[in-house]
C-alpha cells in the first residue's frame, strides 16, 4: 500500500516567445525533431531495468526517461524555437523542472523544462545551433513517475517514500520530506523501533518528526485519529525512532536537510527497518539534456548580366530571403564583376530577390531560388539572373517644306510605318509650321511616307528613315521637300483619290 501524497512546486523560469535573429524579430517556430516521442524514449526503473509497458507504473515511484533526439539536415534553428517533447505513456512530471542542455564543449543550447503533472514538455533553443546546418543531436534524461494506483492492500508491514520538502534561491531542492508507515491493520503490536538509515548528501533536520495514529479507508487514504511522539536518537546518519504502545496504523514524516544538488540529475536514497523488514525509498530530481551540431556552412554567387550582351551589371540591389519568407539580409549589390557573394549559409533553401534594377535597366522581379544542401555544403551555388534595359521612349518632328524657296508646307499628309514596314499611324497632316510631331515612340526604326503632297505641290513618296534611340532625351528631326507643280502638268493622283467624272 504506498500512502497518497503531494508535492511542492517549482517555479519556471519564462521563456521569450519572440527573439532578435540577424537582425530581425522573428516568431519562434516548432522545430519538427526526431526522437522526443513517448514512445521513443527509453524507460528504467532504479535498478536499471528496462521497462516495456509503462501503462502499470506506480505513482509512488519514479523513472528514468531517456530520448536520443536529432533535428533533419538543413532544417533552420533560431534562438526561441522550440521542440516538444512527449512522455511515455502511464507517465507524468513528478515535479516542476528546468534544466539546460549543453554541447560538448559545455556550452548551453537550449533549456528543457516542464511542470509538475504534465504529460509533455518544451525544449527551448537558443542561437547557439542557429549557425550549424547538419549532425544537430543529442541526448534528453529526466525522471518520471507512473500514474498507476491500483495497488490497494494491507499485507504490507512497513512502507516508507520520500519527496522534495523545499527549494533553494537557485530553485534546486533544499530538504527532503521522508515518510514512513507502518502497522496497516491497527494491530496492538506494543513497542516498535524502527531504524532508518539517510543515504549519501543528507542531514537529519532536528524536531522535524511528526507522528499521526489513525486507520487507512478501502481507497487506501491514511485517516488520522490522533498523534504520537517517538523518541528519535540520531548517531550520524542512523536514525532510531522508537513508539511505546503502539494500537493503530502509524504515519509519520521527517525531513532531511541536502547538500551537494547539482542542476543535472540527483537522486537520494534512504531505507527503514522494523523486526526483520527492510524497505527503500527514492527521490529523484533533475536531469540532463546534450545537443550538437556540425558548423558546415554553404555559400553562394549571385551574377547580374545585360540580357542582350551578356554584359556584367553592378549596382543592382537585392535581399535574401529564408524558406518561410523572411529576409534575412538586405541592401546586398553587385559588385564591378555582377557579382553577390554570401558565405555562412545553412543548409536549407532560399531566395534572392531584386529591389533595385542597375542603372537603365527595368527591375526583374522574378525570385531565384537556391538550395544549400547538406550533402554539397562544401561547393559553392551559382546562381545568375538578367535584366533587360530599360525602355525609354523618344520624340520625332517632321519639318516639311517647299523645295524652291523653304517655305512651310501646311496640308502635307503622311503614314508612320515601323520597321517591318507596317503603317502604326495614318493620315498624320503637317501643321500651320509645316511640322508633325509624335511623341512616346518606343526605340526602333521607323518611315515617314507622304500620301497626300500640299494644294499646288508634287507628291514626294520617298521614305524618309528615322530611328529612336533608347534613353535619348532630344526629339529626332527629320526633314522634307516638295517641288511645286510645274505649269502644264497634272498632279499625280494621290492615294485615296479618283478623277472626277467628264
Amino acid at each position: 500500500m504506498r500512502v497518497k501524497l503531494f508535492s511542492v512546486l517549482l517555479g519556471l523560469l519564462t521563456v521569450l516567445a519572440t527573439v532578435l535573429v540577424l537582425g530581425r524579430t522573428v516568431k519562434a517556430d516548432v522545430i519538427p525533431a526526431t526522437g522526443l516521442t513517448g514512445s521513443a524514449a527509453v524507460v528504467t526503473d532504479r535498478d536499471g531495468k528496462v521497462i516495456t509497458d509503462t501503462s502499470t507504473l506506480s505513482k509512488w515511484e519514479d523513472f528514468t526517461v531517456k530520448y536520443d533526439w536529432s533535428v533533419r539536415d538543413g532544417q533552420p534553428i533560431a534562438a526561441g524555437d522550440t521542440a516538444t517533447v512527449e512522455l511515455p505513456a502511464g507517465t507524468v512530471a513528478p515535479v516542476d523542472l528546468s534544466f539546460p542542455l549543453k554541447d560538448d564543449n559545455g556550452r548551453v543550447v537550449g533549456n528543457f523544462t516542464i511542470k509538475a503533472g504534465e504529460t509533455s514538455g518544451v525544449i527551448t533553443f537558443n542561437e547557439a545551433l542557429a549557425q550549424t546546418g547538419t549532425n544537430r543531436a543529442g541526448v534528453l534524461q529526466f525522471y518520471v513517475k507512473g500514474t498507476a494506483d491500483s495497488d490497494v492492500h494491507f499485507d504490507w508491514k512497513l512502507n516508507k517514500i520520500g519527496w522534495i520538502g523545499s527549494y533553494d534561491e537557485q530553485g534546486l531542492p533544499a530538504t527532503l520530506t521522508w515518510n514512513i508507515a507502518f502497522n496497516p491493520t491497527g494491530q496492538n503490536v506494543g513497542t516498535v523501533v524502527v531504524n532508518d538509515t539517510l543515504g549519501p548528501n543528507q542531514s537529519y533536520i532536528p524536531g522535524s518528526v511528526v507522528a499521526q495514529t489513525g486507520s487507512y479507508n478501502n481507497a487506501g487514504n491514511f485517516v488520522q485519529s490522533g498523534t504520537i511522539v517517538p523518541q528519535v536518537v540520531v548517531n550520524g546518519n542512523q536514525l532510531t525512532f522508537t513508539f511505546s504502545n503502539v494500537t493503530t496504523a502509524v504515519n509519520m514524516v521527517y525531513n532531511s536537510k541536502l547538500t551537494k544538488v547539482t542542476e543535472g540529475s540527483n537522486n537520494w536514497n534512504n531505507s527503514a527497518s522494523m523486526n526483520g523488514t527492510t524497505v527503500s525509498g527514492n527521490v529523484s530530481y533533475g536531469g540532463n539534456g546534450t545537443g550538437n551540431g556540425d558548423n558546415q556552412l554553404g555559400s553562394v554567387t549571385l551574377t547580374k548580366q545585360d540580357a542582350t550582351t551578356k554584359a556584367a551589371l553592378s549596382g543592382a540591389e537585392y535581399q535574401l530571403l529564408d524558406s518561410t519568407g523572411e529576409v534575412i539580409q538586405s541592401g546586398l549589390t553587385t559588385d564591378e564583376n555582377g557579382d553577390i557573394n554570401i558565405t555562412d549559409l545553412i543548409p536549407g533553401h532560399y531566395q534572392f530577390v531584386e529591389t533595385k534594377a542597375p542603372t537603365g535597366y527595368t527591375l526583374n522581379s522574378t525570385p531565384i531560388d537556391f538550395t544549400i544542401d547538406a550533402d554539397t555544403v562544401t561547393t559553392p551555388v551559382k546562381v545568375a539572373q538578367f535584366d533587360e534595359k530599360a525602355v525609354v521612349t523618344g520624340s520625332v518632328i517632321l519639318t516639311k517644306t517647299a523645295a524652291n524657296d523653304g517655305q512651310a508646307l501646311a496640308g502635307a499628309t503622311y503614314d508612320l510605318k515601323d520597321a517591318a514596314g507596317q503603317t502604326i499611324r495614318h493620315g498624320l497632316v503637317t501643321n500651320t509650321l509645316g511640322q508633325i510631331q509624335i511623341d512616346e515612340l518606343a526605340p526602333g526604326r521607323y518611315q515617314f511616307v507622304e500620301t497626300k503632297a500640299p494644294a499646288g505641290y508634287e507628291l514626294n513618296q520617298t521614305p524618309l528613315d528615322f530611328t529612336i534611340v533608347n534613353g535619348q532625351t532630344a526629339a529626332v528631326t527629320v526633314k522634307a521637300t516638295d517641288q511645286p507643280e510645274q505649269p502644264g502638268t497634272t498632279a499625280p493622283e494621290q492615294p485615296g483619290t479618283t478623277e472626277p467624272e467628264q
